[in-house]
């Protein structure tokens, strides 16, 4: 199970939420069932990602509901909508060109929580997706950070 494709921004409520699309794709040979998924975003004027992820807990980007399994080899399209830490607002016209110029830059980032749809599968998945967004073609690019991209395995519950 991973987070495939980023789509560019999607929509906003103004002053508070954006809207981001991703593709998850389950690469596995069993059906994946979806227990959690966050994404978070994260606005930068200066300097890199923090070492560690800071994960939002805010409901707008945790979404905990009772998921359809995506099926081996099947992808599923998830749209969220995640609020700016601090109350920043929308990405309007300004930050656009803030963006564009290098002096701001944006990243969604999160993970999903999975297991494998055999019925005693011992194990339970957590995979961490992260993307920078690129204002020249209007998609997010993957960040290529280990401390945001991984996948390991766990004793289920």
């Amino acid at each position: 199970m991973g987070v495939v494709s980023f789509a560019g921004i999607a929509g906003s409520v103004p002053k508070k939420q954006v809207a981001v699309a991703f593709q998850i794709e389950n690469s596995g040979r069993s059906p994946a069932l979806i227990s959690e998924m966050n994404a978070s975003i994260k606005l930068l004027w200066y300097g890199d990602l923090p070492n560690k992820p800071e994960y939002a807990v805010e409901p707008e980007t945790t979404e905990r509901p009772r998921y359809r399994p995506v099926m081996a080899g099947e992808s599923r399209r998830v749209v969220l909508l995640l609020t700016f830490a601090g109350g920043m607002g929308v990405i309007d016209e300004q930050l656009i060109k803030l963006l564009k110029g290098g002096v701001a830059r944006l990243y969604v980032y999160g993970f999903v929580v999975y297991r494998n749809g055999l019925l005693l599968a011992p194990l339970t998945y957590v995979t961490g997706f992260c993307a920078r967004y690129n204002p020249q073609t209007d998609i997010f690019d993957d960040c290529e950070n280990p401390a945001y991209e991984y996948r390991y395995a766990t004793a289920s519950k």
